[in-house]
């Protein structure tokens, strides 16, 4: 997406995609042959935590826990195409204009407990 206005499609047109001879419709029940022969990635998140608590010299009991927690470490992007694989999304279809997962994300904290 050099200038921000393109997305990546699967077919050229909707109508190729249709018409070709590895077209998408959706499977009649009881059908054989191909079927799902599009298929999105999966999830990949990996969360991590550190934690490191201190005990407090003044009062038994008393602590203080310092956390550090992230989500998607790694910031992998996964293409979500959404609602856009439906036949009758016209225009739009089979562009992948969504994210599937969240950006990396990041917290701190800082717990007493008494």
């Amino acid at each position: 997406m050099p200038n921000g206005t393109s997305y990546p499609e699967m077919f050229a047109t909707q109508a190729d995609a249709i018409t070709s001879e590895a077209s998408f419709r959706q499977a009649f029940a009881g059908e054989t042959g191909d079927r799902n022969t599009i298929c999105i990635n999966g999830n990949f998140d990996i969360d991590t935590g550190l934690f490191k608590e201190f005990k407090m010299p003044y009062k038994e009991g008393h602590t203080v826990q310092i956390r550090w927690e992230s989500f998607n470490v790694t910031n992998s992007a996964i293409m979500s195409c959404g609602n856009q694989l439906a036949l009758d999304s016209t225009g739009t279809w089979g562009q992948c204009t969504g994210q599937k997962n969240s950006p990396r994300q990041m917290q701190f904290a800082l717990r007493y407990t008494f």
